[in-house]
């Protein structure tokens, strides 16, 4: 299988370096489902000329959609959720605080310049084999 990747530009990342992201099977076979727009972006509501901007929308009708279902919540836990599951599969901290684009900061930063992109992609297919477990697939 070829190594996909997603390459969020630097300009929208909040530490000024490009985002690499490995997809796993799971995130592209659900790529493969989203309806394809005459613009460059994917995930818009515009046809494809500007990317999606906010999810205050799309959290509201999810809201609604659950029907207070759940407890609520903000768009963020979904970060602290992926975040807590990397640890209870056992991804190395500094591994997963990488798959959320935190990096390190003074020194380390100055000095580590290593991506962590094979151990992103082994992260994330665990999280996507823990993910498929829960849910019964």
């Amino acid at each position: 299988m070829p190594a996909w990747l997603w390459v969020v530009p630097a300009e929208r990342m909040k530490g000024n370096l490009p985002h690499v992201v490995p997809l796993t099977p799971l995130i592209l076979e659900t790529l493969d489902q989203v309806p394809r727009f005459n613009g460059p972006h994917i995930f818009t509501t515009t046809g494809g000329r500007r990317p999606v901007s906010g999810f205050s929308k799309a959290k509201e009708r999810l809201d609604a959609l659950l029907g207070g279902s759940v407890a609520p919540f903000k768009v963020h836990d979904f970060r602290r959720t992926v975040r807590t599951g990397l640890s209870s599969i056992e991804v190395p901290e500094h591994v997963a605080e990488r798959v959320l684009a935190h990096i390190d900061g003074g020194v380390k930063r100055t000095y580590n310049k290593y991506a962590y992109l094979e151990e992103k992609r082994d992260a994330l297919q665990r999280w996507e084999a823990r993910l498929r477990e829960i849910v019964g697939g």
